[in-house]
């Protein structure tokens, strides 16, 4: 009886791992999945450059001037937010346990990313100037403004408040 108990035992032990282990490698193959579905870093580059060509309406001669040009501007952007946000994950910071000297210290350092962020964009503004008109230039600097009013208004107030009046701010607010 003893072997018996001892061999069923032993199955249940194996049907358990087998199931376990059968799962987690269908867990895995979903990650990977997942992982080759997600475009690579360049090509998300190269689509927001083709969404900003489109957008800025550039012919093939002004888009192949300009292509180089954003992608680099979009890389010392994208370095200079990622310094801003490696230093505002430091492990061990608590705001409550923070100094007066540490709090200062932050907030300077935040003074001098905005200057950086700002000495990047008028760096670029001279070589974009090359190129494009004022008003593309200033698509590729306030992006956001230009998408997010149209006619209506901002679209979360539309999305938000459909039947209301416009606030009175963005009554003028023209679209180019």
């Amino acid at each position: 009886m003893s072997i018996m108990k001892s061999n069923f035992l032993f199955a249940v032990l194996t049907a358990f791992l087998l199931s376990s282990s059968l799962t987690v490698s269908g867990q895995n193959e979903q990650r990977s999945k997942k992982q080759e579905n997600r475009p690579t870093f360049e090509q998300m580059e190269q689509k927001q450059c083709n969404k900003m060509v489109k957008e800025l309406m550039l012919d093939d001669v002004t888009s192949a001037k300009f292509i180089p040009i954003y992608k680099q501007y979009l890389e010392e952007i994208r370095t200079c937010k990622f310094l801003k946000y490696k230093k505002s994950m430091k492990k061990g910071e608590n705001k409550v346990t923070q100094t007066d000297a540490d709090i200062e210290k932050m907030i300077k350092d935040q003074f001098a990313q905005t200057r950086k962020m700002v000495d990047i964009q008028e760096k670029y503004y001279t070589e974009f100037q090359k190129i494009l008109t004022p008003k593309q230039i200033l698509r590729i600097y306030h992006p956001m403004n230009q998408r997010m009013f149209n006619d209506k208004g901002p679209k979360h107030q539309r999305r938000m408040r459909p039947n209301m009046n416009m606030h009175p701010m963005y009554q003028n607010q023209k679209v180019n």
